[in-house]
Order: structure tokens, then C-alpha cells, then sequence
């Protein structure tokens, strides 16, 4: 909870995703980058997770955009700290490359309520859906691994549409 949480929640603690996004950055990549031969730039690089890993991952594409050219953001923990960071996306987002955001329907009212929020705040922000949001709201789907993992192909279907047309 600590290392995927960018912001301290006066209930659960954490707040230390900023050290996590930076073992991303200054560890992981130049590792991967060492041994593979991977595209690192921006438009190569994304971040993903759900639940407080979707947090971090919508965090870390908005606060890091040089790193981070598309995210996946599955079933992200908007009611942690407060929902602050609806409030920090408001004010550091830049438009920028493609972003999924998915929710189901089962995971409560309070959460699809606040999925939609998002999604609604990064429209006023110039995302466009289809071009570069792709926003699933999945009927009856929970909050647990087998829901974001039947939702996993079109996520990745949609980020990384121009490499799936290559591989045609």
C-alpha cells in the first residue's frame, strides 16, 4: 500500500509511490534496457496495474510523461486520500498519448461513480474517446484478478493498437 500510493491517506498510511515510480524509472528500465533490445522512449514505455497499482499507474503517466506514453489504469483506488488524486490529475494533466480506464459495475456504486469522474475530468482535459481513452465500464464485473484480466486484451488491444496492426 505504501509503495503504490502517491499520497498519504490519513486512514491507511502509505504516500511512498514517488520512490516506486523512481525504482521504475532509474532501476528497472536500465535494467531491461541492458538485456533487451526495447524501445524506452515515451511512446514505447507504459505503466499499468489495478486497484492501488491502477493509482500509481495513473499517477506515475501524469506525473512522469517523458517515461510514461500510455497507461493502463484498471479499477484504480480513486477514494484513497480522499480522492486527491482526481484533484492532482486536474492540475498536472497534459494531454498526452493513450489512456484505458476500466471499471465494473459490481466493485460498488461509490467506485463506478468516481471511474466516471475521471473519466468525464479527462475529457474536459482533451481526451478524446477511442483516439486516446478508451474508457470500459463492464457489467457486473468485481473488483479481483480474473474481472481485469478478462478485460486485459482489450486494454492492450487498445494501447498498443499500432503495433497489434503491424503484427497482422
Amino acid at each position: 500500500l505504501d509503495e503504490y500510493t502517491p499520497f498519504h491517506d490519513a486512514k491507511h498510511g502509505g504516500g511512498d509511490g514517488e520512490r516506486y515510480l523512481d525504482f521504475l524509472v532509474e532501476t528497472l528500465q536500465p535494467l531491461i534496457d541492458a538485456d533487451f533490445a526495447a524501445l524506452s522512449d515515451a511512446e514505447n514505455t507504459g505503466i499499468g496495474g489495478s486497484w492501488v497499482g491502477g493509482l500509481i499507474s495513473l499517477y506515475g503517466f501524469f506525473a512522469r510523461p517523458k517515461v510514461f506514453g500510455f497507461a493502463a489504469v484498471m479499477s484504480p483506488s480513486i477514494w484513497f486520500a480522499d480522492r486527491t488524486s482526481l484533484r492532482w490529475v486536474w492540475h498536472a494533466a497534459e494531454c498526452h498519448s493513450r489512456l484505458y480506464l476500466d471499471v465494473g459495475t459490481g466493485e460498488g456504486r461509490k467506485t463506478v461513480a468516481d471511474a466516471r469522474r475521471l473519466k468525464r475530468m479527462l475529457q474536459r482535459l482533451g481526451y478524446t474517446e477511442g483516439r486516446n481513452l478508451r474508457y470500459v465500464e463492464e457489467e457486473g464485473a468485481q473488483h479481483h484478478e480474473p474481472a481485469w484480466g478478462a478485460g486485459f486484451p482489450a486494454c492492450i488491444a487498445f494501447l498498443l493498437r499500432d503495433y497489434v496492426e503491424c503484427v497482422r
